[in-house]
C-alpha cells in the first residue's frame, strides 16, 4: 500500500512538473514576443504598432503591412537580433494604395 502511495505522489509530482514547464514556455514566449514588439517599436516607431508578432518555441511570426519594400528585410533584421529569437516567419505584405484587388504575384 506505500509502494501505490509512493507511486501515485511521484506521478502527481510529474504532472505538475510537466504543467509547470508548458506554463513556464508559454510565460518565455510571451517575454519573446514581449522582446520582439519593444525592440520593432524601438527601430521604426509606431509603425511597429500596426505589425501582429508572435512567438513558438524560439519561432517569431510577423504579420501586417508595410510601407516600403525595403521595411520587409529591415523589420526582419531587428527581430533576428533580439534575445531568444530562433528564427524569424516573415509573413509582412506591402501595403498598396489606391489598388482594388491585390495583384496575385509581385516579381522584384
Amino acid at each position: 500500500m506505500a509502494r501505490l502511495i509512493k507511486l501515485t505522489v511521484a506521478a502527481a509530482g510529474a504532472g505538475l512538473a510537466v504543467a509547470a514547464a508548458l506554463l513556464w514556455g508559454r510565460r518565455n514566449q510571451d517575454a519573446v514576443a514581449e522582446r520582439v514588439a519593444q525592440a520593432l517599436k524601438a527601430a521604426v516607431g509606431e509603425a511597429a504598432s500596426t505589425l501582429l508578432v508572435r512567438a513558438e518555441r524560439g519561432v517569431v511570426t510577423l504579420r501586417g503591412e508595410v510601407d516600403e519594400m525595403g521595411d520587409i528585410a529591415g523589420y526582419e533584421a531587428v527581430v533576428r537580433s533580439v534575445p531568444g529569437v530562433r528564427d524569424v516567419d516573415n509573413l509582412l505584405r506591402l501595403r498598396l494604395y489606391g489598388v482594388v484587388t491585390r495583384p496575385a504575384a509581385v516579381s522584384v
